[in-house]
């Protein structure tokens, strides 16, 4: 294989390569979007509520939950019409001894400062995160240029491998070869025998 069979080999690498496609963009979360929450019914159906009062919404299976009172696993009874709510029972609640809600609220008070603590984590990667991914388009910017420039190395490369060489500077021939040598010394003794006889 000669230097242009290669090159056009490795420019064929380079030709199949399949572009670098721009990172997509990620979809922004609508902070106003309402948030919804799934609920579980006394008979194990799913359904969502976007808010857990009148004036929200209720869906099962996505589609508004039917006229009537639907009670949840908890005891909650809540009361729709036409997939808006329009009144919540709370079930009877027991009595509770002051000491389980202090601990509960001791408790609720650590779990609340834990979640604020994951979500201070969550921000900070989410910050971390935004950084990668400019860092990650500029390098991709970097590998389509650089490959750019490959590709062009190898035309010239290659037009470079087709320009003829020049023959090589032949070596000056000596003013007598071996043969040339031989012959003359041969003659130059015959002719001394030749002389030696007259």
């Amino acid at each position: 294989m000669d230097i242009k069979e290669a090159l056009i080999k490795i420019k064929q690498i380079f030709e199949a390569a399949p572009p670098v496609a721009p990172a997509a963009p990620v979809a922004p979360v609508d902070p106003n979007a309402a948030p919804t929450t799934d609920y579980i019914l006394e008979d194990g159906t799913k359904v969502v509520i976007d808010k857990c009062e009148a004036g929200g919404t209720m869906t099962i299976n996505g589609a508004p939950a039917p006229d009537g009172d639907h009670k949840l696993q908890d005891g909650t009874i809540i009361e729709t019409a036409q997939g808006v709510i329009t009144e919540i029972t709370s079930p009877a609640d027991p009595k509770v001894d002051d000491g389980v809600t202090t601990d509960m609220n001791s408790r609720f008070a650590a779990i609340d400062g834990k979640f604020t603590s994951y979500e201070q984590k969550f921000n900070d990667y989410e910050t971390k995160f935004t950084a990668y991914e400019s860092r990650f388009a500029a390098a991709e910017q970097t590998i389509v240029k650089q490959q750019s420039a490959i590709v062009q190395l190898l035309e010239v490369v290659e037009k470079l491998a087709a320009t003829p060489a020049a023959e090589p500077a032949a070596t000056p021939a000596s003013v007598f070869t071996k043969e040339e040598a031989k012959e003359e010394r041969f003659a130059s003794i015959l002719k001394a025998i030749e002389e030696i006889k007259k």
